[in-house]
């Protein structure tokens, strides 16, 4: 999806390049969907629990002259279908957000995976003193 997709696709106000169209992408801004886009079909640089990330590069900047100085940016669907978006303005905070992203999804697992495992019902307590 490109600049033209957008417009030809979402009404947009013309002066904040905010879509104005209801719907996944209301109040994002332009350069949201074609993200979103790049994104499902795996072209994000960051792809954590669901959150997608891009770091902004020089052709980006010239097909959306909207996304000013930004650095970086983060997309997540809400669980309402909404997609939802934070933009970082220096190295140092796209790299915290995506740091705090990959800690919040590695102590996920660790939880996932400290669970009591089970044993079906089964009672070992026989088979143990048996073998003692």
């Amino acid at each position: 999806m490109n600049r033209t997709d957008v417009f030809s696709t979402y009404e947009v106000n013309p002066d904040t390049g905010v879509i104005q169209s209801p719907g996944k992408f209301e109040n994002e801004m332009l350069y949201v969907p074609a993200l979103w886009a790049h994104a499902c079909e795996g072209g994000a640089d960051f792809d954590e629990n669901g959150v997608y990330g891009y770091v902004f590069n020089d052709s980006d900047h010239e097909e959306f002259p909207e996304i000013g100085t930004a650095f970086a940016i983060m997309l997540e669907e809400s669980d309402t279908g909404f997609v939802n978006t934070r933009e970082f303005e220096t190295v140092a905070e796209w790299d915290a957000a995506c740091e705090l992203i990959n800690a919040q999804a590695a102590a996920a697992e660790a939880e996932y995976y400290e669970e009591e495992p089970c044993n079906a019902g089964f009672d070992t307590s026989e088979k143990e003193e048996s073998n003692g």
